[in-house]
């Protein structure tokens, strides 16, 4: 039986041959990452009975070798899926082909993170950012008035009226002074969809992106209708991309499920360094 540092060391050598096979993809064709990912060959064989499709897990929790080995993983020195609410293999084959597919064409390292829904990953991505700072003024969100209807209601229900969270609409998102205008020392993140749903309203990610980390904070872009095929905004300097997979990923009508993709070291002048390093690994655990 292997002892607690053999494990470690074993899952030391997990992540880098993930790191290695991420590499590895970043050479292939887009079409390629969006078929399956880094799922291939010595994963079906290895894990999966020779599965060419990723299989869905349904248990919600995993089976350890020993005790050793789960000291190892829930104390996050090994890659592992754990328990569903923190981690699941299903789940995984998504995030990393999202993190692929939305930087594709680039060296951009992007970790990504699958939610219950389209507005569930908005909730999620933005929530880190509106942290109580004593550094800084009252908070406020500039965001585009050319967005979804549910997540206009987001920010003006859920964050203004609920929460209190300024929310400085920008009216016209290809108006540069009226983003820049509405940014101070209280703005936590600027916020815009490429193309808008459902006006197709568009805006210049990479000079609103310059705007926002001009002044600390990142810009959170939502690329719904454009799907990473069309529109990839972290290449372009965004910082954040949201996706509703229900619609163009999923090809509509068949599932409901939200994805957040997130660069390495985003810009942020609030958070953790953990956070800004690896948004979307933060308190989850990295699946095989």
């Amino acid at each position: 039986m292997k002892d607690l540092n053999e494990w470690i060391e074993q899952g030391h050598k997990m992540a880098e041959n993930r790191q290695n096979r991420i590499q590895r993809a970043k050479s292939w064709k887009f079409d390629t990452v969006a078929t399956h990912g880094l799922y291939d060959l010595n994963q079906a064989i290895e894990y999966n009975n020779g599965s060419i499709m990723e299989p869905v897990y349904m248990s919600p929790a995993q089976a350890y070798v020993n005790s050793a080995e789960m000291e190892a993983a829930m104390s996050y020195q090994m890659p592992t899926w754990g328990y569903s609410r923190i981690a699941n293999p299903s789940t995984f084959f998504l995030e990393e082909t999202m993190a692929l597919l939305e930087t594709y064409g680039s060296d951009i390292q992007a970790s990504a993170l699958a939610t219950s829904s389209g507005m569930s990953a908005i909730r999620t991505a933005t929530d880190p950012f509106l942290c109580n700072d004593e550094r800084f003024p009252d908070k406020n969100i500039v965001v585009s008035a050319k967005v979804y209807g549910g997540t206009f209601q987001q920010f003006w229900v859920r964050r203004s009226q609920e929460e209190g969270v300024e929310v400085r609409w920008v009216t016209d998102p290809m108006d540069l002074s009226d983003w820049s205008s509405k940014i101070d020392a209280g703005t936590r993140f600027l916020y815009g969809e490429f193309p808008s749903n459902p006006s197709l309203a568009v805006f210049d990610i990479e000079k609103v992106a310059q705007l926002a980390h001009d002044s600390e904070v990142p810009l959170i872009v939502d690329s719904t209708c454009a799907s990473p095929a069309l529109t990839r905004p972290i290449v372009h300097g965004a910082d954040i991309v949201v996706q509703s997979a229900s619609k163009v990923l999923a090809a509509s009508g068949s599932s409901i499920i939200g994805v957040i993709t997130a660069r390495k070291d985003l810009v942020s002048k609030v958070g953790s360094e953990d956070m800004r390093t690896a948004f979307c690994y933060l308190g989850q655990i990295m699946a095989i």
